[in-house]
């Protein structure tokens, strides 16, 4: 249901500029070239999809932001985007286990603080995005000894890998926006064994914050939608059982045709002759077609 509903729903969006000046209609078609090679440079559609399938299946959080650069700290750059080509704007995905929301919220406009928890190589949060190293270097510690003995998350069943990664040690971080502050800060990932700001800066982004939340189904007094998978899923099971059942019945029907003992001939010609043939029998009432199982 979900790869049906998602190949219908998403297509690869487009943007086009128009101008009702004349003189303005060159720049506006340069612009709109821009734009799509900025989108499919940033393989929008990729995280369209993805946005998509996540709203049908759970909750489905986008972030935009701006890749961070090595030297600027003007606060305007993500250091979760460190992969990304420096300024370029992007959208990514974020995971439901990573996200974080007010809990005491009703409406996402309500919530006094949102973010999510991301994870970067520990020299680059050191070296580059200038997080305070000493409180840096105690939550490197926690994470080691977290690691040894946690539950793992639902997203992370899939991998093999060890959290901390031999070649590239990576560090779980949380960006929190607070909205009544205009404030972003960093925080070890587990925010409960902190004891200060990683980093802490004015948030100049856009207006309602840097995340998006997607969802078909809303809930009274919820700050997140329920998913139609979730609406549908008792249904989902019960046509399933139902074709299980059906595809049972089917494979236990069978047609045939008893004969007396005294009519052995006539069974014979009837069970050499083709469909719609004419078959001569001494006695019609010797053979009985019967019919056994089947689609009910």
């Amino acid at each position: 249901i979900g790869t049906t509903l998602v190949s219908n729903l998403v297509m690869n969006p487009r943007v086009m500029v128009r101008s009702r000046m004349t003189k303005y209609a060159p720049f506006g078609s340069l612009f709109e070239d821009v734009l799509n090679d900025q989108l499919a440079e940033t393989r929008f559609p990729q995280v369209l999809r993805r946005l998509v399938q996540d709203a049908i299946f759970g909750v489905s959080v986008a972030k935009t932001g701006r890749a961070a650069k090595e030297g600027d700290g003007s606060g305007g750059e993500d250091p979760e985007s460190y992969w990304k080509d420096p300024p370029e704007p992007y959208t990514d995905n974020v995971d439901f286990d990573d996200y974080i929301l007010d809990g005491m919220a009703r409406r996402r406009e309500e919530a006094s603080l949102e973010g999510n928890r991301f994870r970067v190589p520990f020299k680059w949060a050191v070296d580059v995005a200038g997080f305070d190293a000493g409180l840096l270097e105690k939550a490197r510690e926690k994470q080691k000894d977290r690691d040894r003995d946690k539950e793992r998350r639902p997203s992370d069943l899939w991998r093999n890998e060890p959290e901390i990664d031999p070649y590239c040690e990576l560090i779980e971080l949380a960006e929190i926006w607070l909205p009544r502050e205009n404030m972003v800060v960093y925080l070890p990932g587990d925010m409960t064994a902190a004891s200060g700001y990683l980093k802490e800066q004015e948030y100049t982004g856009p207006e309602g914050g840097q995340y998006d939340v997607l969802g078909f189904g809303q809930v009274p007094g919820s700050p997140l939608d329920l998913s139609p998978i979730g609406i549908i899923y008792d249904l989902h099971m019960l046509i399933n059982e139902i074709a299980r059942k059906v595809v049972r019945q089917a494979r236990r029907q069978k047609d045939i045709v008893a004969f007396d003992g005294t009519a052995e001939d006539d069974a014979r010609s009837i069970k050499a002759s083709s469909d719609g043939q004419l078959v001569r029998v001494n006695n019609v009432d010797r053979l009985k077609q019967l019919s056994f199982g089947g689609i009910n």
